[in-house]
């Protein structure tokens, strides 16, 4: 295994890291991050952090983040707590909780006409896509939603996976299930367009990227990529990530070509080079300790100093690691 020395090193010292986001405010970057009851962000120009206590009794363990009227807003929940938003300086509830939709696996933000939308994947068979940008009290209703739900397509599970993409105009989202279940889905429509063969782990990332000049699905979990094609619904062949179960993954372009990064539940991290089906790098070790402490829960790309990098978490540690190739 090869040894890598990280680019930014740190310790969050409000508890363990157990998903983050990163949001650009005046061109910094930010990450947010969702430690069980409360949030915290991490500035990285700085190596400064700031604790952001929610309110009582919440649950957060998966997060996203946006910018909506001048101020951060966090959005997310956890097994327990249905889908709710914060505004992340005071912790007030800009939303309040969703609990008829069940508890949040999975969050992410999609473009939808223009505008930001949360969507958090429950621990129920239902996606719910929620506007942080339409100010609303939650003492007197909600901001604009919509749901899909997958028991009205025939799969039960929770939807441990979404991620945003496009094909042309059309908005899609696209989701991996606990169940080994893949589907995209057009957000105007606000129904799937396509199921993919079922795979027989389960799915802990997913992205749509342009692959060969087409565009396809990528679906992460157990130890493979697969790569779907988007006219018949069928996976390529896998592309092995040896070591420990996948436990999250990101795309980017890199030179020109897709590439994704992948975290494992033993602390490694690989890089796949998705339009020639090979490594990108070797894999390498990015964090160590008890279980707990080097699974990976969450990676993410981002631009620092205007070179891509990308940033792990496990325990209560966050690294920033070049992304080369």
């Amino acid at each position: 295994m090869a040894s890598r020395v990280p680019l930014l090193s740190t310790t969050c010292l409000h508890g363990s890291v157990e998903d983050f986001d990163v949001v650009h405010v005046s061109g910094r970057p930010l990450v947010v991050c969702a430690c069980g009851h409360s949030a915290a962000m991490w500035s990285l120009l700085d190596d400064r952090w700031t604790e952001h206590q929610l309110t009582d009794e919440v649950e957060v363990t998966t997060v996203g983040a946006t910018v909506a009227g001048g101020r951060i807003v966090v959005g997310g929940g956890g097994e327990h707590q249905g889908f709710a938003q914060w505004y992340l300086d005071s912790g007030a509830v800009r939303a309040s909780e969703r609990d008829d939709l069940a508890g949040v696996a999975s969050t992410t933000t999609v473009e939808l006409d223009g505008r930001t939308w949360f969507a958090g994947g429950g621990t129920g068979s239902v996606i719910l896509l929620s506007d942080p940008v339409e100010e609303v009290d939650p003492e007197e209703g909600e901001p604009e939603s919509m749901e899909l739900f997958l028991s009205d397509h025939g799969s039960y599970a929770g939807v441990g996976a979404v991620a945003a993409g496009r094909l042309g105009d059309r908005s899609l989202l696209v989701s991996g299930s606990w169940d080994g279940e893949v589907w995209l889905w057009d957000l105007r429509e606000e129904a799937p367009v396509m199921t993919f063969e079922e795979l027989d782990s389960v799915v802990e990332g997913v992205a749509v990227v342009s692959v060969d000049g087409r565009p396809c699905v990528l679906a992460a979990g157990g130890t493979t990529l697969r790569l779907g094609d988007l006219g018949t619904g069928r996976w390529e062949d896998p592309l092995p990530v040896p070591g420990g179960d996948i436990s999250c993954m990101d795309v980017a372009w890199l030179k020109g070509r897709q590439v994704a990064v992948v975290g494992a539940e033993d602390g490694t991290v690989h890089t796949w080079d998705l339009e020639n089906r090979r490594p990108l790098a070797e894999p390498f070790t990015a964090h160590t300790g008890d279980s707990r402490q080097r699974r990976i829960p969450a990676i993410r790309i981002i631009e620092l100093h205007g070179r891509p990098a990308f940033v792990t978490s496990g325990g209560d540690s966050l690294r920033v690691w070049p992304l080369d190739g």
